[in-house]
């Protein structure tokens, strides 16, 4: 006779011996518990909260996207840890250097060659209008001293970009 196990199976040759009961995951998580974690009214988590990618998928104030897969990356990244593409460094905005401004205004602000180059146009014509009266020259100087004392930053806030 044959042998038989307490369910009262036959043993099975594929395996040498007799079934054996096929163990489920113990994965308690259902449905409604991943739909509400993924509801837009819960609240983010730690990890969520630090990168500032909670509901809205937006960068942090340290982060930014990647220029190839689009990945949210730290700013100081230079490489994307999703893609591996190096990133580009930040272009300034404008091309203006608050050096070449600094000297144009001390050697020729009597003329106003600062003003029309910081596309100041009609601040220019006026310095240029009153250039005999040597009071553009006074104040370009004053006013090369000051660019030359700001920082970069500074310096295109408040006289480039407009």
């Amino acid at each position: 006779m044959s042998e038989r196990d307490e369910n009262g199976d036959e043993p099975d040759d594929e395996n040498g011996g007799f079934d054996e009961p096929v163990d489920e995951p113990a994965d308690e998580t259902t449905t409604e518990e991943t739909a509400a974690d993924e509801s837009p009214g819960r609240e983010p988590t730690a990890s969520e909260e630090t990168t500032g990618t909670a509901a809205t998928g937006s960068p942090g104030p340290d982060e930014q996207y990647c220029s190839s897969c689009g990945e949210i990356i730290k700013k100081e990244a230079e490489i994307c840890p999703h893609c591996g593409v190096r990133q580009k460094p930040a272009v300034p905005s404008s091309s203006k250097d608050r050096t070449t401004a600094g000297i144009l205004a001390i050697l020729l602000g009597g003329i106003g060659v600062h003003k029309f180059y910081l596309g100041e146009t009609g601040m220019g014509v006026l310095y240029l209008c009153f250039s005999w009266t040597l009071i553009p020259a006074i104040v370009g100087f004053i006013e090369g001293l000051l660019y030359l004392t700001k920082t970069d930053e500074e310096f295109q806030r408040q006289y480039v970009n407009d």
